[in-house]
């Protein structure tokens, strides 16, 4: 019985540890991936505006900001994205949040 109690320890342990991996490797490629979305939305793609936006609204991978959000959202309306117009609009009938 003990025997079964430590490879149950194990197993845990080395579930626990591959976890930890792959989050934290989960949230570094999503950090990699809003930098260059922020850098392409700064080149004017309003798509990647968009995700940008969408990622501060959210605050999943970084902290939630909403004027940030806001901002993001308007530089993408401003570059033709359509789903971000619909968002602004959303957003500046609320008077506080996102």
């Amino acid at each position: 019985m003990q025997d079964f109690e430590l490879y149950a320890v194990a197993v845990l342990f080395v579930t626990t540890l591959w976890l930890i991996i792959h989050t934290v490797r989960y949230y570094r490629g999503k950090r990699r991936l809003l930098k260059r979305m922020k850098r392409f939305a700064k080149e004017g793609d309003g798509e990647a505006g968009f995700f940008v936006a969408e990622e501060y609204r959210k605050g999943d991978v970084i902290k939630k900001n909403c004027p940030q959000a806001r901002f993001w959202y308007h530089k993408a309306a401003l570059d033709g994205n359509e789903e971000a117009k619909e968002r602004l609009d959303m957003l500046n009938k609320k008077e506080r949040g996102c």
